[in-house]
């Protein structure tokens, strides 16, 4: 029963620190929910190309780009510092403007020095993809 009601959630949110099984525990959620008829979109974070969750499913690293493996089910692997890019072009949207913000050493500054920055774009970008 806590099972199928986790698997009615629109999002599920798995945390915690690297190794510990994140990746294994959120496939094994996705695959029942993928085959239960749902669409299914598995996100990680930040995930090293050799540890991606792909390969789980007999897939190498994905780059960054979100992939139908099966159907109803894809998977993406986040890099905060691409979507925050991302952001910005879109953004600024003019490409010339965008890249002199992008090389700007006072954006990287930025980067680094606010505080939770890189977790409220992913957040948004997991929005969009929703």
């Amino acid at each position: 029963m806590l099972f199928d009601e986790l698997l009615a959630r629109r999002l599920v949110f798995l945390s915690g620190k690297g190794g510990v099984g994140k990746s294994v525990v959120g496939m094994a959620l996705a695959r029942p929910a993928q085959a239960r008829g749902r669409r299914t979109l598995f996100v990680e974070v930040d995930a090293p190309p050799a540890a991606e969750a792909s390969r789980y499913l007999g897939f190498g690293p994905l780059g960054g780009e979100e992939r139908e493996l099966l159907p109803g089910l894809s998977v993406v692997n986040l890099r905060p510092r691409a979507v925050m890019d991302e952001y910005v072009r879109r953004t600024v949207r003019l490409e010339l403007l965008a890249r002199k913000v992008l090389e700007s050493p006072v954006y990287h500054r930025f980067l680094g020095a606010a505080p939770g920055l890189r977790e409220l774009m992913v957040l948004g970008k997991i929005m969009v993809l929703e």
